[in-house]
């Protein structure tokens, strides 16, 4: 599921400077067709973020390669919502 690309000059400086930092890391791993283990780890280490974090990074990235795939996600129920 895609979301649709948000400007990062639209969302705090904070989150934008770690999208863009997330993006560096991760876009030598999205253009291989398959990333070892070693790879994912030493992207965990310069990120600071476990495995499985790296993993669905990588995944949401690759999906349209923008540095705002990697903006931090609301969770819970969406404002406004009745249920």
């Amino acid at each position: 599921m895609s979301r649709s690309p948000i400007p990062l000059d639209s969302v705090p400086d904070e989150d934008s400077d770690e999208a863009v930092r997330k993006a560096a890391v991760l876009a030598p791993l999205a253009e291989l067709e398959n990333s070892t283990t070693e790879q994912i780890d030493e992207a965990a280490r310069s990120l600071q973020l476990s495995r499985p974090t790296v993993y669905r990074l990588l995944a949401r990235y690759k999906q349209d390669l923008e540095a705002s795939s990697l903006l931090p996600e609301t969770r819970g129920r969406k404002r406004g919502s009745n249920s």
